[in-house]
C-alpha cells in the first residue's frame, strides 16, 4: 500500500521498476474485485507495455515527476484508443479518439493507466456500484466512488475523480482519503455541468495530492504549500445549513468537525461559528445538474439504458432553457460574493452529513426516492461548486462503527493551496494515513 511519494522514491533508487509497480496493482485489483467492484475495466495489457517504456525512458534519462507511476482513471475520463466513456449507462461505445485533458496532463508527467474506475450512470449520484474498504456492505460514495474505493484500498497511490457536487469531496470522506476540489478549469478539463465540475485526483495523504497536482500541472505551489502550514487564519466554524438546505450532521459528525476546530485553534488560527449565506443554491445547482445531465446523454454515441431516478433528472433536465440555466450561472457567481463577504479566509464544515451507509439502502430505490435519497449528501459540497470556491475533504474522525469521517475545508479568498497547508497540519497530528481498511491490498 504504497503512496505516489514512496513510488516516485522507490523509482528513483531502483530497488523497484514501473514494471514491479504496475504488476502489483493489477494483481490487487484483481484480488479485491470481487469484494469492492471498483474497475469498470483493466488494462492490463497496454499498462503493462506503457510501464516498460517508462522504465526504459528512465534509463535513458528521462526525469518526469511521475514517470512510471501506476494510477486508475475515472470512467469519465477517456483514454485514447479504449471505448470512450459510457458516462456508467453500461453500453460500450467506440474508442476514444483521445485522452481526456487531464489524462493527458498525467501521461505527460509520466504516469501509467492501469484501469478504468467505476461510476454511477451520468455521474449524477453520490453512491455507486463500488462498495466501501472499510466494510463492504457499505456505499464507497461517488461519483467517483471506484476511484475512491481503489486508493482507500491501496490498489493504485492516486486516480482520478471529478466533481460536480461533491463527487471528489463526498467519496474522500466516506474512504478516509484526501480530496481536493480546485477552481474549474484549473485542472484542464472541457466545461461541464454548466460550470459547476472541476477534475482532481483522491490519495491517501496531503503531500500526495499536492505533488501530483504540481507534477501534472507544471507548478510547484501545490507542493510548497505543503512545506510549512500556514499561519493567523480567520476560520469560519459552521455546523447549521440554512433552509431549504438541511442535512444536519450527526453528532458523530460534528464531534470531528468540533476536534478539527480545536486543533486550528491549538495551532493559532481564530475561529468563530458563522452563518452561511447560501440559502439560494438550489436555484443555482438544480437547473445546471439537471440539464448537465441531459446534455451528457444527449452526447453519447450509444446510450445505455437509464433508472428511473436518471430518467427523472434528464427530463427535468430537458425543461431548462440556456436562458434559465445562464440566469443560475449568475445566481452562483452572486452566492460567492456574498460568502467573500463573511469575514473569514477559510470555512471549516462537515463533508457529509454521516458516514458511510449500507450499500443496500441505494439500491432498487424508486424515480422520486432514489433522487431524494441522494439529496442529502451533496448539501455541504455542492455549494462549492455553485460558486466554484476551492474546497477540500480531509480524514480526521472515526465513527463507532469504525468509518472514516472527513471535514471540509473552503478557500474563501484563494485559489486553494492554503487548504493544501491546513490539511496537512490536521494530517501531522493525527496520522491517519496510517490507518489500514478491512479490505486493504
Amino acid at each position: 500500500m504504497r503512496t505516489v511519494a514512496e513510488c516516485v522514491a522507490v523509482l528513483a533508487e531502483g530497488s523497484l521498476t514501473s514494471v514491479d509497480l504496475v504488476e502489483e496493482a493489477l494483481r490487487r485489483a484483481e484480488a479485491t474485485q470481487p469484494e469492492l467492484r471498483a474497475f469498470a475495466r483493466l488494462r492490463a495489457d497496454r499498462a503493462r507495455t506503457e510501464a516498460a517504456v517508462a522504465d526504459e525512458l528512465r534509463r535513458g534519462g528521462d526525469t518526469r515527476p511521475l514517470l512510471g507511476v501506476p494510477f486508475a482513471a475515472k470512467a469519465n475520463h477517456d483514454l485514447a484508443g479504449e471505448p470512450a466513456t459510457d458516462l456508467g449507462t453500461g453500453r460500450e461505445q467506440p474508442p476514444a479518439a483521445a485522452d481526456h485533458p487531464w489524462i493527458a496532463a498525467l501521461r505527460g508527467a509520466g504516469a501509467v493507466c492501469v484501469g478504468q474506475t467505476t461510476m454511477p450512470e451520468l455521474a449524477l449520484w453520490p453512491y455507486g456500484p463500488s462498495r466501501n474498504p472499510w466494510d463492504p456492505t457499505r456505499s464507497a460514495g461517488g461519483s467517483s466512488t471506484g476511484s475512491g474505493a481503489a486508493v482507500a484500498a491501496g490498489v493504485v497511490p492516486f486516480a482520478t475523480a471529478s466533481d460536480g457536487a461533491g463527487s471528489i469531496r463526498i467519496p474522500a470522506a466516506l474512504n478516509g482519503l484526501v480530496g481536493l476540489k480546485l477552481a474549474p478549469g484549473v485542472v484542464p478539463s472541457p466545461d461541464h455541468w454548466h460550470g459547476m465540475t472541476s477534475a482532481g485526483v483522491l490519495t491517501r495523504t496531503t503531500r500526495d495530492t499536492a505533488l501530483v497536482l504540481s507534477a501534472a500541472l507544471g507548478d510547484g505551489r501545490w507542493t510548497a504549500a505543503t512545506g510549512a502550514a500556514p499561519t493567523g487564519l480567520r476560520v469560519g466554524l459552521a455546523l447549521r445549513l440554512p433552509s431549504p438546505l438541511g442535512a444536519r450532521p450527526s453528532a458523530e459528525v460534528a464531534g470531528v468537525v468540533e476536534r478539527a476546530a480545536e486543533l486550528l485553534r491549538a495551532a493559532g488560527h481564530t475561529v468563530t461559528s458563522v452563518s452561511l449565506p447560501i440559502a439560494a443554491v438550489p436555484l443555482s445547482l438544480v437547473p445546471r445538474y439537471a440539464r448537465g445531465g441531459a446534455d451528457d446523454i444527449a452526447e453519447l454515441a450509444a446510450p445505455g439504458p437509464l433508472s428511473p431516478s436518471g430518467q427523472l433528472v434528464t427530463r427535468l433536465g430537458r425543461r431548462f432553457s440556456p436562458k434559465v440555466v445562464a440566469g443560475a450561472r449568475r445566481r452562483g457567481d452572486a452566492i460567492r460574493e456574498k460568502v467573500r463577504g463573511l469575514p473569514v479566509d477559510v470555512l471549516l464544515t462537515p463533508t457529509t452529513y454521516r458516514p458511510a451507509q449500507p450499500q443496500a439502502g441505494f439500491e432498487g430505490n424508486g424515480a422520486a426516492k432514489g433522487m431524494f435519497a441522494a439529496l442529502p449528501w451533496a448539501d455541504w459540497t455542492g455549494p462549492w461548486n455553485v460558486t466554484g470556491l476551492p474546497a477540500l475533504s480531509a480524514p480526521v474522525g472515526v465513527s463507532a462503527e469504525g468509518l472514516p469521517i472527513g471535514v471540509q475545508l473552503v478557500d474563501v479568498r484563494g485559489d486553494g493551496a492554503v487548504l493544501l497547508g491546513l490539511a496537512q497540519l490536521l494530517e501531522e497530528q493525527l496520522r491517519w494515513a496510517e490507518r489500514r481498511p478491512a479490505v486493504s491490498a
